[in-house]
């Protein structure tokens, strides 16, 4: 045993006793027992030599049961040497009492309330920061959601640059938290029109969302707004000018497909009440509108016709071969030439998606779409 310069007489005197009190913590169920070792304050260190020192000479609270058990004994020590003369050991068994209360009273934290912004949890996965006020197992569970979307983003899309740092998530407990950051951050419109939205203004260019007792719809919103994330991580010169080149439909038009991941019966329903009611806004005009034009409607068309466009039409499919590699994929091969800025004037589906008013390509390809059984 390693012992305290100027303490080997101490120690030899009370050996004894030293070794019960490693016997006693043991003997309740404490993981490991303990030898007193250290410098003159008292430290003490695990058999295995891993040091319970924070490194500046504080005592470092592992386990809090361990040393509640040994506190209590201590105490007991102290009462019963009281009207005996002092020792070194006594002196050690009173250091050891003042720094374990002091480092059980510092190092526990009985309750911290989580709802708050300032207290929120930080979850971290292998590609997202998520910053989320409210239960622990329902954030873990949105960073698990993310995760498998990441892979569906990437699956479709490719890979984007190796980054440093995770991709930001911020989920505010409120809508009136959630406005109120997006207005201080030089967010859009679409901070307020929106349930979640890519904030490009912020250094930490996050997705943003905020909490809501609907679970399904909050999902919806985290998937379209980190679906934006990714392609701007992606695509970031092409992401950047897309509403600029008539071509919001690309970014909305994913984001809204990828949230039918999650939700593609509560979709389905959507567009067929659209079809219904003859609320429908026809794709010439979907395909034109820039982002200040769209509402729930474009959102609702735009899902179901990249759903058609990847996985339905022969033409513009995306075909897999017995193992699972992309053989063909025309539609998706467009987005991306897309998202790249590559002129696409010669492409099929630059004269398939004409949307002039006589565009008789287009006027077939959506009277398929919406004549689909989905």
């Amino acid at each position: 045993m390693n012992l305290v310069p100027g303490y080997d007489k101490v120690w030899r005197k009370e050996s004894g006793l030293a070794e019960w009190i490693v016997g006693f913590t043991g003997a309740v169920g404490v993981k490991d027992s303990y030898s007193i070792t250290g410098s003159a304050a008292g430290l003490c260190a695990p058999n295995d030599n891993e040091s319970m020192n924070d490194g500046a000479g504080r005592m470092k609270l592992h386990d809090t049961s361990r040393w509640m058990v040994l506190l209590s004994f201590l105490g007991l020590m102290a009462i019963s040497a009281g009207k005996a003369q002092a020792t070194g050991f006594d002196r050690c068994i009173e250091e050891l009492l003042k720094q374990a209360q002091s480092s059980l009273e510092q190092d526990t934290q009985l309750w911290v309330d989580r709802s708050q912004w300032e207290n929120a949890w930080e979850i971290r996965t292998a590609h997202y920061q998520i910053r989320y006020a409210g239960d622990r197992a329902k954030a873990e569970a949105y960073g698990r959601l993310l995760e498998i979307m990441y892979g569906y983003y990437e699956g479709l899309l490719g890979a984007p640059p190796q980054r440093a740092e995770p991709m930001t998530v911020l989920i505010f407990p409120t809508l009136d938290a959630y406005n109120q950051f997006s207005t201080g951050n030089g967010a859009g419109p679409e901070s307020s029109k929106y349930g979640g939205y890519y904030n490009t203004s912020d250094p930490r260019t996050p997705a943003v969302t905020y909490d809501f007792s609907h679970d399904l719809l909050v999902r919806r919103w985290l998937i379209h707004a980190t679906t934006h994330q990714y392609l701007g991580q992606r695509f970031s010169g092409g992401y950047a000018n897309l509403d600029n080149r008539n071509l919001a439909w690309v970014s909305y038009g994913l984001a809204c497909y990828f949230e039918t991941f999650q939700d593609y019966d509560g979709t389905v329903n959507a567009f067929r009440n659209l079809l219904s009611r003859e609320t429908y806004i026809p794709l010439r005009d979907v395909l034109k509108s820039n982002i200040a034009g769209y509402g729930q409607v474009h959102f609702d068309e735009l899902a179901l016709f990249f759903f058609y466009m990847i996985h339905v039409r022969e033409e513009t499919k995306t075909v897999l071969d017995e193992d699972g590699v992309v053989e063909s994929a025309p539609f998706r091969d467009y987005l991306v030439k897309l998202l790249n800025q590559v002129d696409v004037t010669d492409d099929p589906l630059t004269k398939m998606l004409n949307t002039s008013l006589f565009a008789e390509e287009l006027a077939s390809l959506e009277k398929e779409f919406k004549a689909y059984s989905y």
